[in-house]
């Protein structure tokens, strides 16, 4: 019997020492997963997509300690232990909860699928001044593909470029976003190299000079900026800007021509209040969804804000011509769709490319209406034209595009014009 007892009085001092060390164990990894994720923030001003596992914990020891505090205040009888198993469950369900939604992508964003670890908001401003440029050189990478690109004195993926410029000489900028700096492909393959490459092959009587003035994550606001501030030094002959639906969402998070203040800064729209939660949280986006009525996008359904930033763009476009005429350029807009405009035939800019056709005079182009009619790109072979999990364009899908543009400018008689 004794040596029973030895051996039950053993199991007992094993478990609890067993839970001793669980208990260890649990609040050493909350404690440094609460660290991590704070020095995260503190250092990037972004949010782990991990931080909703810290944040669920944290949360439900501090309503456990509540209720045990209310229980001490007012002597209430409940079991304690059975308060802990309730709130140890809830735990272990909210973290396999919110670990399926992370592993699934439930609605997750852009950059939050591009970066895969953290949520930078769209609302941040990452570089405070006029001129939406780089700083120094960069890798243009995704979990498909990274290359290499260096910038000249403007923060612009490109060479250097005299201001002089000869008797002879046609200078075209190329205006846009990632889609027009080449995110996707190698330097000497974005759509400008194409359309270079195209266009010197028709035995043209004109020196063609190509400036790559496109920008990752720039929209028209800062490329009216950059066009009217800096680049017209240049003396273009022609402006091609590059807008794509993405721009729409830019000016919704960023604003119009209100962002830029008259000290040089630019200042963004607000975000929601709840921002924070959503950020670090995909429970919590359930809740935003069903009840708030946001998308992952962050925009309220059946709010006027798209129509907004629409309408701000359309305005923007008309200061475009304006400058076009006032400084003698020529203008051309050119709208290119996104792989999933490819796939359901239908791009979110037809509102804005309705008014250009029906009032304006702009020239423009839409190349998604000119890839059904004119191509072989379709939902069944768009990946050979994209990137599957980025999104942006391959060389290959660069090289359609320039010959897009190439088809309009054309039918613009441009060509014949540099022909002379």
């Amino acid at each position: 019997m004794p040596a029973i007892q030895v051996k039950i009085e053993t199991l007992k001092v094993n478990k609890k020492n067993f839970i001793r060390y669980l208990n260890v164990l649990f609040w050493s990894y909350l404690a440094l997963g609460v660290v991590v994720h704070l020095l995260f923030y503190l250092f990037t001003a972004n949010y782990l997509i991990t931080s909703g596992i810290i944040f669920n914990l944290i949360f439900l020891i501090l309503v456990y300690l509540l209720i045990l505090s209310i229980k001490l205040l007012f002597h209430l009888k409940f079991s304690t232990a059975n308060l802990k198993l309730t709130f140890a469950s809830l735990a272990v369900c909210l973290t396999i909860i919110e670990s399926i939604l992370l592993c699934t992508g439930y609605k997750s964003t852009f950059l939050e699928k591009r970066f895969k670890n953290y949520y930078e908001s769209p609302f941040k401003v990452k570089n405070n001044s006029w001129y939406h440029v780089w700083t120094k050189n960069h890798f243009l990478s995704a979990g498909e593909y990274s290359f290499f690109r260096s910038v000249n004195s403007l923060g612009l993926s490109d060479k250097e470029h005299p201001l002089e410029k000869n008797e002879n000489e046609y200078r075209i900028i190329g205006l846009g976003d990632s889609f027009t700096e080449g995110d996707g492909t190698h330097m000497d393959s974005t759509w400008l190299k194409f359309l270079e490459k195209k266009l010197k092959a028709q035995n043209l009587n004109k020196d063609v000079r190509f400036i790559n003035a496109g920008v990752c994550g720039s929209d028209p606001f800062y490329e009216y900026k950059l066009l009217n501030d800096k680049l017209l030094a240049y003396n273009p002959d022609m402006v091609i800007l590059c807008l794509n639906s993405t721009d729409i969402f830019d000016v919704f998070y960023r604003g119009g021509m209100e962002r830029f203040k008259e000290d040089g800064t630019v200042v963004y729209s607000k975000p929601p209040s709840f921002e924070p939660l959503f950020a670090i949280s995909r429970i919590s986006r359930l809740f935003i969804q069903k009840i708030l009525h946001y998308n992952e996008m962050l925009i309220k359904k059946h709010s006027n804000s798209i129509e907004l930033a629409e309408e701000k763009i359309f305005q923007l476009l008309l200061l475009f011509q304006n400058l076009s005429i006032t400084k003698n350029f020529k203008l051309l807009i050119v709208f290119n769709p996104l792989d999933a405009e490819v796939i359901n035939g239908y791009t979110p800019m037809y509102n804005i490319i309705a008014r250009l056709q029906n009032q304006t005079n702009i020239p423009h182009v839409d190349l998604l209406e000119y890839f059904i009619k004119n191509t072989q790109i379709n939902k069944n072979n768009y990946t050979c034209y994209y990137w599957k999990n980025d999104g942006h364009h391959n060389a290959k899908g660069y090289e359609l595009f320039a010959e897009g543009i190439y088809w309009k400018l054309n039918e613009l008689r441009i060509i014949e014009l540099l022909k002379k």
